[in-house]
């Protein structure tokens, strides 16, 4: 019987070449759009679940409030991690990750210093984690001081031929070259993990290389600690020992910084949070690494699906339209005493046989354009059998759902009225109202679609032509990464003006153009008196070129000079923000005000005020900011170039620096390029939302060519007709298309508020964002009209210009 249904389920799609086509190519495009999205999703999700111990691994978060301020940061302090674990017998085991700020330089074979993330940390990393070593001993490696364990990519490209194990590779930091000696090579880890590792470091290390009062204070917070909590433990048990603790160890620093009436629970919270959670929940500043977004993951799982529907509409509405054309079969079938099962089975299977076929022409396109969409996206993604597996049930079930109505509308017919012709006259009309629905459905999600991928498109360039404040054109950022070189900084200032190219240079201890606020942030009072209220904020260390480089305003006051000593040492630039915040009504009544920063018990006076400018990324609302000058040797050159030969420039600022570090690579980058790979992540989601849209599009027409090829050919005696009596190409035309014109202006009607309330949500990630406007809306409905139009029109045309005489001899 199987056989028998596969045979004529065959023979169907031989004779209806065109119905085929359309309900095979339309599910397979979804299906291959499905199946990208589908494994862009569970890449997203697969994050850090490769640990044996993932579901018991949390990491320690704080949660700091002063003033009516919260902020949530993913660091600890160095003693927290062992501390917490001996005191909470529920904590097995900590680990901690101390990264080298900004990077340290390593020396490869050549003995040039290259720029590397090195990461210092504890010796029992591998009893928490499930990283492999490839070499060494994972009890051993990191016992010692100064022991290295690198990745084999590192190894291949850093150590000589032989064994790694022993040799000696040296790092240089702040100004020293250390030695260390590699004790392990660690196999390349997972391309799904939160944070990267090319070079881990023993903890131990750290006790020679960072003075004893950094690594036991609880109060600086520039450390990552992980805990493995016990089989069984929730984390709410976990957590609500740590007021306890804070009051333990932090108790008396808070009163002493903000008086003795203070609950140190009050300012600071710890949190735990799980591992597998960070990648897509994160919520805090200074992540350890790049991290994806949950709601993205919902929004294409939510596209994915209605892709996948609009294509199975099809089916539906083909099969259900083309009624008509298979009553004399169920008929014939009925009377030979096939029963209602039988024919919904036979139905059904015809559906299923659809989707598999649909799924082979999907997993040949899915092949083809995996190695683009992974470019595009910066994965690593494969589709292989156990995929298949794994979206089999799903595309069975689509074929099953896309299959089921119009089943039962075929099983029901009647035996007798076919025969006789009754039925025929009524089958092709049965589901009038279902079938318009179902289009309206397609063309609202497809709606839906267009305003989304417009009003993303208006927020990029809202996001793309908005001041900033500051000059960020033709700025070159050159990092200072040795103590020698910034030692030298005025000499190598001095050669670079030499340059007519370069308009200005200067020095800072940090740079613009960053997605969280990470500049650095020290307590702001206005009176240097225990119990004063006070708040964080952010800051950097500039020198006085730094302002007129940048092209950012000063609204009152003066910048920086060095004709006047006391800038160094007491002179404070704010932001107007900051002014605000420090409850001036003015920023001119701010000038001369005393502020204390706890940063090295800074203590001064207001000497001007900055207009606010964006030093972070639009999603954040401007922050409070002062800026302290420093004559000290910084970490960061800025330089104001005015070329159109930027190589050549390049070139030359490359030979100047190759005289002062001449076994150091140039490095550098354009203030404008680091902003706009701020928004890269919103960039990529707009242009994969672009293409789903397109595809969505595609298969809604490709499904009302054929309803529209169905209606014509189901009206082509009344299309003779009426041509015999005079109607026009136009008039039959219009007569064609006026009834999907209503479907697409009802689709319309329903997109319209869905469509704003979604993307309405969206914008409220950005601080600063475009309006919601009308064209958005206009351009959309004219859009669908249009594309709905051609689409029917093709069939209305060719119809329109055929022989009367011969549409009347039409059956």
């Amino acid at each position: 019987m199987f056989k028998n249904y596969l045979i004529i389920t065959l023979r169907n799609i031989k004779k209806h070449k065109g119905y085929s086509f359309i309900n095979i190519t339309g599910l397979a495009v979804g299906m291959t759009c499905c199946l990208l999205i589908w494994l862009y999703v569970q890449d997203e999700r697969s994050f850090d679940r490769y640990h044996t111990n993932a579901n018991r691994i949390y990491r320690l978060e704080l949660t700091l409030r002063l003033e009516g301020q919260e902020k949530k940061y993913a660091l600890s302090s160095h003693p927290m991690g062992p501390t917490l674990a001996n005191d909470i017998p529920e904590i097995q085991q900590s680990v901690r990750f101390w990264f080298i700020d900004p990077v340290a330089m390593v020396q490869n074979r050549n003995h040039e210093y290259v720029a590397e993330n090195v990461i210092f940390t504890d010796a029992n990393l591998f009893d928490v984690f499930s990283f492999s070593l490839h070499q060494g001993d994972p009890n051993t490696a990191l016992a010692e001081p100064y022991s290295l364990i690198l990745t084999q990519a590192m190894a291949k490209r850093y150590l000589d031929t032989g064994d790694p194990i022993g040799q000696t590779l040296t790092i240089r930091w702040e100004g020293k070259d250390i030695p260390f000696h590699v004790t392990g090579v660690l196999e390349d880890i997972p391309t799904n993990s939160h944070f990267k590792i090319n070079f881990l470091a023993s903890y131990t290390s750290l006790n020679s290389m960072l003075s004893q009062e950094v690594l036991q204070t609880w109060v600086d917070f520039k450390t990552y600690t992980y805990f493995l909590i016990e089989e069984g433990v929730p984390p709410e048990r976990v957590a609500s020992k740590f007021p306890a603790l804070i009051e333990k160890y932090m108790g008396g620093f808070a009163r002493q910084l903000f008086g003795p009436d203070i609950v140190p629970e009050d300012i600071l919270q710890f949190h735990l949070r799980p591992l597998t959670d960070i990648y897509l929940h994160s919520d805090v500043e200074y992540e350890i690494g790049a991290t994806g977004s949950i709601t993205i993951i919902y929004v294409f799982s939510v596209v994915k699906m209605l892709i996948l529907i609009i294509a199975g509409i099809n089916v539906v509405n083909l099969a259900t339209a083309r009624s008509a054309n298979r009553a004399k079969e169920v008929g014939i079938r009925k009377v030979c005493g096939a029963g209602k099962i039988s024919l919904i089975g036979q139905f059904l299977g015809e559906a299923v046989v659809f989707a598999l076929l649909s799924l082979g022409l999907a997993m040949v396109l899915t092949e083809l354009l995996l190695p683009a969409f992974n470019a595009f996206i910066f994965k690593e993604l494969t589709f292989d059998l156990r995929d298949m597996i794994s979206f089999l049930p799903l595309i069975i079930l689509v074929g099953l759902g896309a299959g089921i109505y119009p089943a039962f509308v075929l099983s029901a017919f009647q035996p007798a009225q076919i025969l006789r012709g009754a039925q025929r006259t009524t089958t092709g009309t049965r589901s009038p109202l279902l079938r318009k629905g179902l289009v309206v459905f397609q063309f609202t999600i497809s709606s839906i679609l267009i305003i989304g991928m417009l009003i993303m498109s208006s927020q990029m360039n809202y996001i793309k032509h908005k001041s900033l404040g500051f000059d960020q054109k033709q700025i070159l950022l050159v990092p200072l990464r040795t103590v020698e070189l910034r030692n030298r900084f005025p000499a190598l200032k001095a050669e670079l003006l030499q340059l007519p190219e370069i308009l200005k240079v200067a020095n800072s201890n940090n740079i613009l153009g960053r997605r969280q606020q990470r500049l650095g942030e020290v307590l702001c009072q206005r009176e240097a008196n225990p119990g004063q209220s006070g708040f964080t904020i952010q800051f950097m260390r500039v020198d006085e070129e730094f302002i007129p480089t940048l092209g950012i305003e000063i609204v009152a006051g003066r910048n920086f000079s060095k004709t006047f000593a006391t800038d160094v040492e007491s002179g404070y630039l704010l932001n107007e923000t900051a002014v605000k915040k420090l409850g001036w009504a003015s920023v001119e009544e701010a000038l001369g005000k005393e502020l204390f920063f706890d940063l090295e018990d800074l203590r001064g006076k207001v000497i001007g005020v900055m207009k606010d400018f964006h030093f972070a990324a639009l999603h954040h609302p401007i922050e409070p900011l002062v800026f302290f000058m420093s004559n000290a040797p910084m970490g960061w050159a800025s330089m104001k170039i005015h070329t159109t030969d930027i190589p050549g420039t390049l070139a030359s600022i490359q030979e100047i620096f190759k005289r002062f570090i001449p076994d150091y690579p140039f490095a550098y980058t354009f203030l404008d390029d680091r902003i706009d790979h701020l928004y890269l992540a919103e960039h990529r989601v707009q242009q994969i939302f672009g293409i789903c849209t397109a595809l969505a599009i595609f298969i809604a027409c490709l499904g009302l060519f054929g309803l529209a090829s169905f209606t014509t050919e189901q009206r082509t005696k009344e299309i003779g007709i009426r041509k015999a009596l005079g109607a026009s190409v136009m008039d039959i035309v219009l007569l064609l298309s006026k009834e999907f014109s209503k479907w697409v202006a009802l689709a319309n009607v329903i997109a319209w508020p869905a469509a704003y309330w979604i993307m309405n949500q969206w914008l409220q990630s950005f601080a600063y964002r475009t309006e919601i406007q009308l064209w958005v809306f206009v351009v959309t409905a004219f859009s669908t009209f249009v594309l709905a139009l051609l689409t029917v029109s093709w069939q209305a045309i060719k119809a329109a210009l055929t022989n009367p005489v011969e549409a009347l001899r039409y059956e």
